[in-house]
């Protein structure tokens, strides 16, 4: 199974929307699960559910904290189904105030940060998992990057949110160095990609050169019909199919998957 977690350690970068879209483009050819790992609970209130799971986030974190032999079912999954008849399985966050406890409960267990990752070892029945993330350094962070077996990170054409990339890019290879996970960084998604051959652009160019961030080929233009999907609670690529913002994120979602192959 690819756990395929999604960092942005800038806020307003769109790494929800981009988790979403995803996830709704992979659904239509494999069996996908999402987990929101987001305080914030952006991508469970933004989803369609139409049975709820056995659990929360949460909830799967503090057992598997307690018991190291806890895996997650797919009972454990909430499920989300989309007018076209697609849909996902989702682990969702509960209120904010009871995941960020959470997350003080996993730095204060031994191992705690590694609680996903067990959590999920066994599970069976998803092709892949997309893990949504705060846009934050914390203990659930390191949770969600020691689960993964790769990391995408989302930037904006901002230079803070280039360097949030960055610090992403080497939050992930120091993690590798220190152990704490196997993922490989699968590059940077620019999202709301003006595609101006102006001074801007150019400018936006050297910089992401400079950093010596890898960006992926596949960038997400800046649409309209995105937000407004965000508001109907349906991702683009399932509100407008035939769209040519839906055929981004389809392609998107094969580069995704090929960058994101388990060895």
């Amino acid at each position: 199974m690819r756990v395929i977690t999604v960092l942005a350690f800038k806020g307003g970068s769109g790494k929800t929307t981009i988790s979403l879209n995803l996830g709704a483009a992979l659904a239509g050819r494999h069996t996908v699960g999402l987990i929101d790992m987001d305080p914030q609970g952006n991508a469970s209130s933004s989803l369609p559910i139409v049975a709820e799971g056995n659990m929360t986030v949460a909830e799967a974190l503090r057992r598997s904290t307690k018991d190291a032999n806890f895996t997650l079912k797919l009972t454990d999954f909430s499920q989300a189904v989309f007018p076209d008849g697609s849909g996902m399985f989702i682990l969702p966050t509960p209120d904010s105030d009871e995941l960020s406890v959470v997350g003080e409960y996993l730095a204060a267990n031994p191992g705690g940060e590694h609680s996903l990752k067990r959590a999920l070892r066994n599970t069976k029945g998803l092709d892949a998992l997309l893990i949504d993330t705060a846009p934050s350094i914390t203990r659930l962070t390191a949770a969600a990057v020691s689960a993964a077996t790769s990391v995408f990170t989302v930037l904006t054409e901002q230079r803070w949110s280039v360097e949030g990339a960055v610090e992403a890019q080497e939050y992930v290879d120091d993690a590798r160095a220190f152990g704490l996970t196997e993922a490989k960084f699968g590059g940077a998604i620019l999202n709301r990609d003006r595609a101006r051959k102006n001074a801007s652009s150019s400018v936006m160019s050297g910089v992401v050169k400079h950093s010596k961030l890898p960006v992926l080929k596949t960038s997400i233009p800046e649409r309209v019909s995105i937000q407004e999907g965000e508001l109907m609670g349906v991702p683009v690529v399932v509100g407008s199919p035939r769209s040519a913002v839906a055929q981004v994120f389809d392609d998107l979602a094969k580069e995704v998957w090929r960058k994101s192959k388990v060895s």
